[in-house]
């Protein structure tokens, strides 16, 4: 009835091994008609009215509160950075996207006219961000390069060096590196 999902398919049979729980939010029902919050946030202060939201996430980034642009989570702002990435119309711009890779990720560009390449991230690396394979799969079409930390399905952090290389690779393209970082702050310590 429905195609596979890659990404889904990916992840049958690993679950078990996973270091984080990258497909839940882990936001349940508490206790007797509970609410959504999680007990560890629980005793945890409702914030300021008064203060609007972007005013502490931009105080919290040092940057001004203009740089700051609140979304519906992570898969909308994903969403807007590819759209302002792709510049040359439907059927011109090039977006090249990790594999495995969260699957938004990947039909986003194509939902807005871009083709979709791929590079890969091996299981013999703990799927490390490898900068050799990004440049190896970049052209001169290419647009937006995009990838994750904690990388997503597997849950590997990418290290600073990585990214910086990445950064390096798209530029020399003219190229924007859109890196999804929602789940960076999961550790193994609270």
């Amino acid at each position: 009835m429905f195609d596979a999902v890659p990404y889904i398919d990916w992840m049958t049979g690993r679950t078990a091994a996973a270091a984080h729980d990258l497909g839940s939010s882990d936001l349940r029902p508490i206790g007797e008609g509970g609410g959504v919050v999680p007990r560890r946030l629980a005793d945890r202060s409702e914030p300021p009215e008064e203060r609007p939201f972007a005013d502490r996430i931009a105080e919290l980034y040092g940057v001004g509160t203009e740089n700051v642009l609140v979304t519906a989570g992570a898969t909308h702002a994903n969403f807007l950075a590819t759209a302002a990435a792709l510049q040359g119309g439907p059927g011109t711009d090039r977006v090249l996207v990790e594999k495995p890779g969260y699957q938004p990720l990947v039909e986003t560009p194509k939902a807005l006219g871009a083709t979709v390449d791929r590079f890969v991230r091996t299981a013999a690396t703990d799927y490390a961000l490898d900068p050799d394979r990004v440049e190896a799969a970049v052209t001169n079409e290419t647009a937006l390069v995009t990838v994750t930390t904690r990388h997503n399905p597997s849950g590997g952090l990418a290290d600073p060096a990585s990214i910086d290389e990445a950064v390096d690779v798209a530029s020399e393209v003219d190229a924007t590196l859109l890196v999804d970082e929602v789940y960076a702050p999961f550790t193994p310590e609270p």
